[in-house]
């Protein structure tokens, strides 16, 4: 009788070992994300300070996007479902005009850190210029690290 409960015993304990883990994830991981474009309403981005330099801020409401940009009529800029989504708002200077601005990429480099590509391309004109490449990502929590790489290129018109 004694042989049977052993048994039992060591039948559990193997489908207890056997049990499949989840893989971790290996970083760094291509992030997907959507340009978040103002263009066709009557909104624009705020300008920005030139001491401020290039930065990245995470946003998670609708509360904190309005602090990035002013409407004429407040009722027509694209809605984020921020329940879901959050924006990484980058921006910054450029010492001359500004022709092109894009995310090249987003990276997860390890479980709460990030790294946003910016590619600029600059013209000739010789003014300073506030640039801005926001993007829609799944949600993020604010207590992640967004590390900004802005790559500058100049192009002669």
């Amino acid at each position: 009788m004694m042989k049977k409960k052993h048994l039992i015993l060591f039948i559990l304990a193997g489908f207890v070992a056997c049990e499949e883990k989840e893989p971790l994830p290996q970083y760094p991981q291509e992030v997907s994300f959507t340009e978040y474009l103002l263009e066709g309403t009557s909104c624009q981005w705020k300008r920005f300070p030139y001491d401020i330099g290039d930065t990245v801020v995470i946003i998670n409401s609708k509360e904190d996007l309005e602090k990035y940009f002013e409407c004429m009529d407040e009722s027509n800029y694209p809605v984020i479902d921020f329940s879901t989504h959050t924006l990484l708002f980058a921006h910054g200077i450029a010492p001359s005009s500004i022709v092109n601005t894009s995310c090249s990429s987003l990276q997860q480099t390890s479980k709460h850190k990030y790294r946003m590509k910016v590619d600029i391309v600059t013209g000739d004109a010789t003014v300073i210029s506030n640039w801005q490449v926001p993007i829609i990502i799944n949600k993020l929590g604010e207590e992640n690290i967004i590390e900004l790489i802005v790559t500058t290129k100049f192009h002669s018109l």
